[in-house]
């Protein structure tokens, strides 16, 4: 879980730059990104990253994306970590939109 978290935690120094209003919180006891509260990302303990991402859908062969228990939610593996960060600004960009 080491290089998962590393990454994890490189990606919230960016969005926190970016927007004060993203937060470290948890979901289901793993380390989670929220906005307002709300979780939108979090690094599963097998270092899989989770996204919700209700109304995206990514390119054809872009990433694989295995859908969850959890309704709009989608794990991205570690060999597809190249992916997570473009997809938490999506993820991101789509709580705000629910937010309002």
């Amino acid at each position: 879980m080491q290089a998962g978290k590393q990454l994890f935690d490189a990606i919230y120094a960016r969005l926190f730059e970016q927007d004060r209003l993203v937060e470290l919180g948890l979901m289901m006891n793993a380390p989670a990104l929220t906005y307002r509260g709300r979780a939108f990302a979090f690094l599963t303990k097998d270092d899989r990253m989770v996204f919700r991402l209700e109304d995206y859908r990514p390119e054809p062969d872009s990433v694989r994306m295995q859908p969850t228990a959890l309704a709009g939610w989608f794990a991205v593996s570690p060999y597809e970590s190249h992916h997570w960060e473009s997809l938490v600004w999506k993820s991101l960009e789509l709580v705000r939109d629910h937010l309002g």
